[in-house]
């Protein structure tokens, strides 16, 4: 019995010693596996370049990535104090063995590279942005197309101007015509005959010719031919009569059994001209404007059968500079009323000649011209009529004051000189009024 019980406590001390052996060898494996592990974990921390939380926080703030993205990349502990986000279970470093990056994780790799170094946005912190990355911008400037032009932005005129420069939500070019019927005042001359003397010259019609091209939104240039404006009048005398002119050349004029006299005046007007517009209601326009007076009187006296004339012409050519100014005030949808009035300097080319023949000889031919400065003014009250979105039609009154002219009427005969002589004059005042009617056309 006793030989039994020291058989089993043996037995017992032997098993005690036995699981000893086995606990202390299963502890020193653990610890040789964890330092194992700790020496493999360190080279890849290394290679995350780890930082302190105060970096992170500036990059954080100089960075356009969201706080998930970042903390994705820098995989340590933030203190709540110095941000309150608390850390997403994707920045926790995972001890797992190294694998290969999936494609979704190839993908977010490529866009954060692509977002390293945003361009900053001017938009100020605080105007209603609720990341970080609304502060800042990649997007290129707006830019739209149509069907035949590439379009982008203006930044003056603040619409769409193509490549040439027009608009293609507007129309790019405009035509018209108008009616005028001119009538030209102080129309007075000699006389030189004392036959019956000459009626007053009537009105004349004409037209008035405009083509226009869109430069930008609210520009234009515009070229505008008025005319030819024809004046003409004549009186006819028979029986004896006399002549008013100087006695140098005043006899083949005297006794004579026909008297014919005949007055014309000729007026064109040439202009080109930059204009700014603002939605039809308002234009204003500068530039070279041109324009060609003339007047021209012919008496002719019969003596048997001879035929005697003298013939007076003077020719005016302004080219100048001018400004002027349309403003338009709606009454409807369709319908508004507008003034206008512009105003020139110009230079004035005139000349005048005095020729006096005789039959088939020539008793004077006498020639004079000189350079003045000179001006004009023009005033135009209009009503318009929006027929539809392209067509305009319009018809109103305007009025042209020339001052200083070198007319007919205006030239004087020296009555004193032995031979006939004559000097040039500029002092006649001139007014062309009338009504306008036309029809313009934008497309």
């Amino acid at each position: 019995m006793r030989a039994c019980c020291k058989s089993n406590r043996f037995r017992v001390q032997q098993a005690s010693c036995f699981l000893a052996a086995l606990l202390s060898f299963l502890i020193s494996t653990s610890q040789l596996g964890i330092g194992a592990t700790q020496q493999w974990i360190e080279p890849q921390r290394g290679e995350q370049q780890a930082v302190s939380s105060s970096e992170f926080l500036e990059q954080l703030q100089s960075s356009s990535l969201n706080i998930e993205t970042v903390l994705h990349r820098f995989p340590f502990e933030i203190n709540s104090s110095q941000i309150r986000k608390p850390e997403p279970a994707a920045a926790q470093v995972n001890y797992e063995m190294p694998r290969a990056a999936s494609q979704k994780e190839q993908e977010l790799s490529v866009q954060t590279a692509q977002y390293e170094s945003p361009p900053r946005s001017s938009t100020p912190i605080g105007s209603g942005a609720s990341s970080p990355t609304s502060y800042y911008s990649s997007e290129s400037p707006a830019v739209s197309s149509n069907n035949h032009t590439n379009v982008q932005a203006n930044p003056t005129g603040g619409r769409l101007q193509n490549v040439l420069g027009l608009d293609p939500s507007l129309p790019n070019f405009l035509v018209g015509y108008e009616a005028i019927g001119i009538h030209r005042s102080n129309d007075s001359i000699g006389p030189y005959s004392q036959g019956a003397g000459m009626e007053r010259l009537d009105r004349d019609l004409a037209g008035r010719y405009t083509f226009s091209r869109l430069l930008g939104s609210l520009e234009r240039v515009e070229f505008k031919f008025t005319g030819p404006l024809h004046w003409d009048r004549q009186s006819t005398t028979s029986g004896s009569i006399d002549s008013n002119l100087p006695l140098s050349f005043s006899a083949p004029f005297n006794n004579a059994s026909l008297h014919h006299q005949s007055h014309s005046a000729r007026l064109a007007s040439y202009e080109l001209n930059r204009c700014n517009t603002g939605d039809d209601h308002s234009k204003f326009f500068s530039g070279f404007r041109l324009f060609d007076y003339e007047e021209q009187y012919c008496l002719q006296a019969t003596q048997s059968t001879t035929i005697n004339q003298m013939k007076l012409k003077t020719d005016n050519i302004l080219a100048g500079w001018q400004l002027g100014l349309h403003l338009n005030r709606p009454l409807s949808q369709r319908l508004s009323v507008g003034i206008g009035t512009a105003v020139g300097l110009y230079g004035n080319f005139t000349k005048a000649s005095l020729s006096v023949g005789s039959g088939n000889s020539t008793i004077a031919n006498l020639k004079d011209s000189k350079l003045r400065l000179s001006a004009m003014s023009e005033s135009v009250a209009m009503v318009n009529y929006r027929v539809s979105q392209n067509i305009v039609a319009a018809c109103g009154y305007e009025a042209w004051y020339f001052p200083a002219l070198a007319t007919a009427a205006a030239q004087r005969l020296d009555y004193s000189a032995q031979v006939p002589a004559f000097s040039l004059r500029t002092g006649d005042d001139q007014l062309f009024r009338g009504w306008t009617v036309g029809l313009s056309a934008r497309f």
